[in-house]
């Protein structure tokens, strides 16, 4: 079992890191081709070109492929951090919100936004921890039920015991009060 999700987390791990990297070569192909065009025509043609003139279109051609290199890489970049950013500030948001004790806060991404597999497994986390402090209070109601239970019974020699146990689930279910369920 352990094996199929080691695979399964390095097979999205690839897919994650092939899509980055296809996200960035696109602008990049697409920008570095149209400077190659660009080139290509300023070569082209009947005109017999000296050293010199060869020099600098080569300086130019390569200065041209650099700035298509350039503005392609901080296209993909501001493409794609759009992707992780708005996706990150949710997953912040709902942080804060758990932090502050709302256990019911789920993450909500898009189908196709990169982060959502560790949404899914946050989202997990978070219920487990809401069944939990659930059946927490469904404990305290019950001890409390059986506390009064015992201090009704004529039976009971020692009422200081079920006060301190009063006061122990009180404790309880102040604690629990911070946790929206």
């Amino acid at each position: 079992m352990e094996q199929k999700r080691s695979a399964r987390r390095t097979s999205l791990r690839y897919k994650f890191q092939l899509r980055l990297v296809r996200r960035a070569m696109l602008p990049l192909a697409v920008l570095s081709a149209a400077a190659m065009v660009v080139i290509w025509s300023a070569t082209t043609g009947r005109h017999e070109y000296s050293m010199d003139e060869l020099r600098w279109l080569g300086i130019g051609g390569v200065a041209l492929l650099f700035v298509a290199s350039l503005v392609g890489v901080g296209w993909s970049l501001m493409l794609y951090s759009s992707r992780l950013a708005g996706p990150l500030v949710h997953l912040e948001k709902t942080l804060a919100a758990i932090a502050a004790g709302d256990l019911s806060t789920r993450v909500h991404l898009r189908k196709d936004d990169e982060l959502q597999e560790h949404a899914a497994h946050l989202n997990r986390t978070f219920m487990s921890l809401q069944d939990r402090v659930k059946r927490i209070h469904q404990y305290c109601r019950y001890a409390r039920e059986t506390v009064d239970r015992l201090a009704a019974s004529p039976d009971v020699k020692d009422k200081d015991q079920l006060d301190q146990m009063r006061q122990l689930i009180g404790f309880i279910e102040e604690a629990l009060q911070d946790f929206k369920v």
